[in-house]
């Protein structure tokens, strides 16, 4: 894969692109906490040796650590749209898991002739209740203790079942989670789950092909959209269930 940077509304966000370029390539947006590396076992896939894609680095995760101090969801929207411009790609088919697929949303509502289709994993889209903030504060009280903190948001967003039959699963997720700083965690958190407003209207009014993907055991759960499916695991399917996120991604994208 080739490395580049780019610089957006954000900030300067890096990305990673295919060798190969084909007329409608693949975004891919990861969740929170993680990076662009949770796509690695989907791109993998044979499917996409005759595909190009590009993976992006989320705001002050992996590699895209020059970012402003103040931004949001709405201008993460505005960054995808001008990483496709920068690229110089007309259309793009956009796969998203959770922040990921916040943005690609509100990113399709914007301008809907960049997405040919979207793929929307494990969608957060309802706001959060007072309990949730709260709760979601408390644990930011845990962050002391790092490695502490780290397992119980592991635990949090995967299935059991998927941790027992890949303990792999729970070093993947800490290695990428533990590469961001407190405050780094914080921002993420305030932006992306404290401030989140209510989408549901959005996804009803999507004019693009749309697909939602959720986890079985997901806390997120599924509009009521034609295009929907149910796997295994809980909240992060690409790492969780790859292979049922490979075939959806096909049947669909071929049809």
């Amino acid at each position: 894969m080739i490395e580049r940077t780019v610089d957006t509304t954000v900030g300067r966000v890096t990305v990673y692109l295919s060798e190969k370029t084909t007329s409608v390539p693949f975004v891919f947006l990861h969740g929170v906490y993680l990076d662009h590396s949770i796509w690695n076992n989907i791109i993998e896939d044979s499917f996409f040796s005759n595909q190009s894609f590009i993976l992006i680095d989320m705001p002050l995760h992996g590699k895209s650590k020059e970012i402003h101090a103040t931004w949001d969801l709405d201008q993460c929207a505005k960054m995808l749209l001008e990483i496709l411009e920068a690229l110089h790609v007309e259309s793009v088919i956009a796969v998203g898991h959770s922040w990921g697929s916040m943005v690609i949303l509100r990113s399709a509502h914007l301008h809907p002739e960049k997405f040919n289709r979207i793929i929307l994993c494990n969608m957060p889209y309802e706001k959060l209740s007072p309990s949730s903030k709260l709760l979601v504060k408390l644990r930011h009280s845990m962050l002391t203790f790092s490695d502490f903190y780290y397992h119980q948001a592991a635990k949090s967003m995967m299935a059991k079942s998927s941790i027992q039959m890949n303990p792999h699963l729970l070093e993947t997720f800490i290695s990428m989670m533990s590469t961001l700083s407190k405050d780094e965690l914080k921002k993420t958190d305030q932006e992306v789950l404290l401030n989140a407003a209510d989408t549901s209207h959005l996804i009803h009014t999507l004019k693009i092909p749309t697909v939602m993907i959720k986890g079985k055991e997901d806390y997120v759960p599924l509009p009521s959209l034609t295009l929907r499916y149910t796997i295994s695991g809980g909240h992060i399917s690409p790492l969780e269930a790859p292979q049922e996120v490979i075939s959806i991604i096909k049947s669909n994208v071929r049809s």
